[in-house]
């Protein structure tokens, strides 16, 4: 790693119960920590909420990345993982964060952890049954209803990204236009929609440019 430009600081981090942003009406634990990266200092938000029928496992969480003195009208961008993976930040260098490098070029990023983030490795088979009934449509709802946090959180939804099975509940999000003029950026080839459309873009620096340009 190098030297300041990518030290992890921890400055302030807290918990508390309470209702999210806006009329999400979920009950969720709040952690808020601070790192600097590329001389920039970055506020780190994670969410972790309840959702129906709020059993055991039934929990996502929500990491929004931003400078901490990144203007309100900022251009926001969500991130929907694969469906082995989550929404956590552990590396501190942008080239290898697709999140981490627009956070420090100016846009406020969120990603998503999926209900399975939230099982452990120790869950009896008996436990695991409950799992039986996350159907895709399950965590399409879940998608949806994060879509809505962000707005509620941040006042505006412009950008959605999905890489494997995120970018085919990114379509979804699309066709139920849960934030109406919203662009898909795809990390992977996908085959598109006809009535969708996403720009292609060759570089994690064009697409910080393009995202930069959302007023």
């Amino acid at each position: 790693m190098r030297a300041a430009a990518l030290v992890l600081a921890l400055v302030l981090a807290f918990a508390c119960r309470g209702p999210s942003p806006g009329s999400t009406g979920a009950s969720c634990r709040r952690v808020r920590a601070e790192r600097v990266v590329e001389g920039i200092t970055l506020c780190e938000d994670v969410w972790t909420c309840e959702r129906p029928p709020r059993g055991e496992f039934d929990t996502v969480g929500l990491h929004r990345l931003a400078g901490c003195d990144a203007p309100a009208d900022a251009p926001v961008l969500l991130y929907l993982p694969g469906m082995h993976m989550n929404g956590e930040l552990p590396l501190n260098e942008p080239r290898n964060d697709l999140r981490l490098f627009l956070a420090v070029r100016g846009v406020r990023t969120w990603g998503l952890d999926y209900r399975t983030h939230s099982v452990p490795p120790t869950a009896t088979p008996q436990e695991l049954q409950t799992l039986s009934r996350w159907t895709s449509d399950v965590f399409r709802d879940d998608a949806a209803w994060a879509a809505a946090f962000v707005k509620a959180a941040d006042g505006r939804l412009d950008h959605v990204a999905g890489f494997s099975q995120g970018a085919v509940i990114a379509y979804d999000l699309a066709a139920r236009r849960v934030s109406p003029g919203m662009t898909l950026v795809m990390e992977r080839r996908h085959p598109l929609p006809p009535v969708l459309s996403s720009p292609t873009l060759r570089s994690n620096k064009c697409l910080a440019e393009g995202l930069g340009r959302t007023t």
